[in-house]
């Protein structure tokens, strides 16, 4: 204790010194270190080249330091490196040691992620990792490896764990992890193809936020992956898939007050009998779909919202020629809308997609505020995006009242 407490009270300068007779680039890296944090950040620009991240002795170097200055009331550990320094001999060992070292100290946070290449790491398995009883929040962003449940599971002790991000392939392993962790609040899953399963459940008393990420089924339109959801008091649910959209998961979720939903092009699909859902609490709402035709599917037959107050729409449309528009229908979903955002590509600043954004402010009858938000919407000027806005400025004229917010990149010629 005496050793921590003469180190914690010496000058940031003199601990800087310390720090940079260290063999890596420091340039490279964004190390903060004091009594209650340890985290080490490569910088996601550093050129990794410069510096042979296959070389052991960079996993010795994390060890000294972590050795020297965590102290015994350490509450946050993060460690944010390049694919690459994973995959060295030493870093899980060392890694699953420092484990055991924070569980003593009553560690709260608790983070690892990697960047570089679009691969998952190769799966593996840190017991000591899911031991930490005292954990708040847990992030981390690898595959597991397959175990045997039998012998492991009834070590996992995570019991006031309210945060928990996971990547995995493994639903079953998924499953369950969830389902040892009793004051979980907020949960993030990015989920790999499971070859055994085609559904995932989640059961969570106290869930409030609630992220799905089906990243295999980005890329494969014909997989299916039916959502199972039990959690009776979710506020917020954001879902992210190429597949399927089921009745059976929005029937689930009724109560919550924000959604946001998101499919790929071409592949949205919807299976069973459609019926109106109604979400009486839904103020907030983000739909990223292809085209206005799949607007009316939600418009007409799946979502009813009373008190809707923000809607989002990104339109992911490749031919304008899918714009095709009954300007005597009305978007109903609208009509008790307040704030209404729109994201287009620079592309879409065309004669169809005006008639589109005029058919939304037409069916919106209490609109305050419109968002339109483009990475190129001032770019460069031609004559499609002058008319775009002409069109959209009169149309605001002579149909209601409301501001209009412009956001996007600029450019100099």
């Amino acid at each position: 204790m005496e050793e921590h407490q003469r180190w914690s009270s010496l000058p940031d300068d003199i601990v800087f010194k310390i720090i940079s007779h260290l063999n890596f680039p420091k340039d490279q890296f964004v190390i903060t270190i004091s009594t209650t944090i340890f985290s080490i950040k490569q910088l996601y620009g550093s050129d990794r080249n410069a510096y042979n991240v296959y070389e052991p002795c960079c996993w010795t170097i994390f060890d000294n330091l972590f050795n020297l200055f965590t102290s015994p009331v350490i509450a946050t550990f993060y460690l944010s490196l390049h694919a690459s320094f994973y995959k060295q001999p030493l870093c899980w060992p060392i890694i699953d040691t420092w484990a055991k070292r924070l569980r003593a100290r009553n560690i709260r946070h608790f983070t690892i992620k990697k960047f570089g290449g679009y691969r998952f790491l190769k799966p593996v398995w840190l017991p000591s990792i899911f031991r930490m009883h005292s954990l708040l929040s847990l992030t981390l962003y690898f595959h597991f490896k397959e175990i045997s449940w039998t012998d492991q599971l009834s070590m996992v002790l995570l019991p006031n764990l309210k945060k928990l991000h996971l990547v995995s392939s493994n639903y079953g392993l998924m499953e369950e992890l969830i389902s040892r962790c009793p004051s979980l609040e907020d949960l993030s899953l990015i989920l790999n193809h499971d070859p055994q399963k085609n559904s995932i459940s989640i059961t969570s008393k106290k869930l409030k936020r609630l992220y799905i990420n089906l990243h295999y089924y980005y890329y494969v339109s014909s997989s299916i992956l039916n959502v199972i959801l039990d959690a009776p008091i979710l506020e917020h649910y954001r879902y992210v898939a190429g597949s399927i959209l089921s009745m059976e998961m929005l029937d689930s979720i009724l109560n919550v007050k924000s959604l946001a939903l998101r499919a790929q092009p071409d592949q949205l699909k919807f299976y069973n009998s459609p019926k109106k859902t109604v979400f009486p609490n839904l103020s907030h709402l983000t739909l990223s779909f292809p085209s206005k035709i799949y607007l009316k599917i939600f418009d007409e037959q799946l979502l009813c919202c009373p008190n809707l107050k923000v809607l989002k729409l990104h339109f992911i449309i490749y031919d304008p020629r899918e714009m095709i528009l009954n300007e005597d229908v009305k978007f109903v979903l609208l009509e008790p809308v307040k704030r209404l955002e729109v994201y287009m590509n620079d592309y879409q600043f065309s004669k169809q997609m005006a008639n589109l954004v005029i058919w939304l402010l037409r069916s919106a009858k209490v609109l305050e505020k419109l968002v339109l938000s483009s990475h190129d919407l001032f770019s460069y000027s031609n004559s499609a995006k002058s008319q775009f806005f002409q069109t959209l400025f009169e149309c605001v004229e002579s149909t209601l009242r409301c501001q209009i917010e412009l956001l996007g990149g600029y450019k100099l010629d």
